[in-house]
């Protein structure tokens, strides 16, 4: 029963996570993964953003890249599946479609690919 309940939380960990990184790779263009990083930022802006009136240090989102450099490094078949999951946003119909696949099997695979995230981050 115990090992049930740290799976659960590992999980539900895990999901937190990967919300954080969602909502910080949404705005970005190309289906969610993000275009701009901190390196790009810094070279386009001298280290700084320019905002209205002034300027602002880069804001750095170095968790967030590191949780997209291992959703990148994921084999391709997962990979899909944490990003219908966490940046299409709509129905599970719509983004089973996203992936190709019938809504049953869109779960299936998408508790494949959060297991593999379990496992990366086991190994860390």
């Amino acid at each position: 029963m115990r090992e049930i309940n740290e799976f659960d939380d590992a999980l539900m960990e895990l999901r937190e996570h990967l919300e954080r990184w969602a909502r910080w790779a949404r705005p970005k263009d190309n289906k969610g993964w993000a275009t701009k990083t901190i390196e790009h930022s810094a070279m386009m802006y001298g280290g700084s953003v320019p905002r209205g009136q002034g300027y602002r240090p880069v804001e750095t989102h170095a968790y967030e890249e590191a949780l997209e450099a291992v959703i990148v490094a994921m084999p391709e078949e997962l990979r899909g599946f944490i990003v219908a999951e966490f940046v299409v946003r709509g129905t599970p119909q719509k983004r089973a479609k996203h992936t190709g696949t019938s809504v049953a099997k869109y779960y299936t695979r998408l508790d494949s690919a959060l297991c593999y995230l379990l496992g990366v981050k086991a190994m860390e």
